[in-house]
């Protein structure tokens, strides 16, 4: 994230509570280009949180942020 977004520093934040593990990833770099497409590793990445019944949410204004929550079993 930070070789290619120009960000300075990159954040990750983990809460687990009432059986949902929560992360956000976030920096205050380029964030992504509309054209970019994303790659595979995002869309990848949003699949595989959906088909476990969790959401998945993608913000580049002013730099990245990505959010998951994921149902988790205690």
């Amino acid at each position: 994230a930070l070789k290619h977004s120009g960000a300075s520093p990159a954040r990750l934040l983990l809460e687990c509570e009432r059986g949902r593990l929560r992360v956000v990833a976030s920096d205050d770099g380029r964030g992504l280009q509309a054209e970019s497409g994303h790659g595979r590793g995002l869309s990848g990445l949003r699949r595989r949180v959906e088909e476990k019944g969790g959401t998945f949410d993608l913000r580049s204004e002013n730099g990245l942020q990505v959010t998951l929550e994921i149902p988790i079993s205690e």
